[in-house]
């Protein structure tokens, strides 16, 4: 889920990375909606939903615009724990004929270290 800004200025402050867990209502960050250090108006920034921190695609200090906005940026991406997640993968072509549908495999992620997630193979194609 894509999270933005209630006002348009400047994201003061981050208080989660990639891979965090969030409760919906949490204050994941904040926007400085004056833009002027010296005088500011906080618009707190709420995770909507109960998850995990997928993306912060803006850095702190970054100006954004507010959601209503023709072009709102995306402040967060949270991901809700009973998404499906899809992966695409490069297979050598050594090992292309071995992949079947339906093959179960085990996935690997940064934000996890040390953890291996079940997973199945849904579908193999050339794209």
């Amino acid at each position: 889920m894509a999270v933005q800004g209630a006002a348009s200025g400047i994201l003061d402050s981050i208080f989660v990375k990639p891979g965090d867990k969030v409760s919906q209502g949490d204050v994941i960050g904040k926007i400085n909606k004056s833009g002027n250090p010296f005088a500011k108006e906080d618009v707190p920034v709420y995770s909507p939903i109960d998850g995990i921190v997928a993306a912060c695609p803006v850095s702190q200090g970054g100006a954004i615009l507010g959601r209503g906005t023709p072009a709102a940026t995306t402040l967060f991406t949270i991901t809700s724990m009973t998404d499906t997640l899809l992966v695409s993968a490069p297979v050598g072509e050594l090992d292309i004929g071995k992949i079947k549908e339906g093959l179960e495999a085990r996935i690997t992620f940064q934000a996890y270290p040390g953890r291996n997630f079940a997973s199945q193979v849904k579908s193999r194609c050339s794209c």
